[in-house]
């Protein structure tokens, strides 16, 4: 419950969160990495709060067929990276793809669904999880 002191605060941290969502989705085609061979986006973010399942599923419900790989991070976070697939048509089982690619890869996780699944890994396991992800 918020206390009304505080409602003015989250209202003003949830105009800034939503501003923040919309600039990524507006600009990933631009910003992304496009793979027109496999219509897939590979979109890393450092956005202010924890909004790339958000982004990913804004994006894929405009592009339903494309798939759609959000990496983020945050200034704060050392380590790790957040991922987010999506696929709103099923042709790739985005559960599949992300336990796949983070085979064998230390402190990874992930999982979900056919449509939609998430994960993290390590910052330094960047690469290796694309090259996973444009070969599976």
């Amino acid at each position: 419950m918020i206390k009304d002191g505080k409602i003015e605060e989250v209202k003003k941290h949830r105009g800034e969160v939503e501003e923040e969502i919309q600039k990524y989705v507006r600009d990933y085609k631009k910003l992304a990495e496009f793979y027109p061979e496999r219509k897939l986006y590979f979109y890393q973010i450092e956005p202010k709060y924890k909004i790339g399942s958000t982004i990913s599923t804004l994006i894929s419900s405009k592009n339903p067929d494309d798939i759609i790989i959000i990496v983020s991070s945050s200034p704060k976070e050392k380590v790790m990276l957040y991922l987010s697939a999506r696929n709103q048509t099923k042709r790739e089982d985005m559960n599949l793809l992300l336990k796949n690619a983070l085979k064998g890869l230390k402190n990874a996780d992930g999982g979900g669904h056919i449509p939609a699944a998430g994960g993290r890994i390590m910052k330094k396991d960047l690469e290796i999880f694309k090259k996973r992800i444009l070969n599976l």
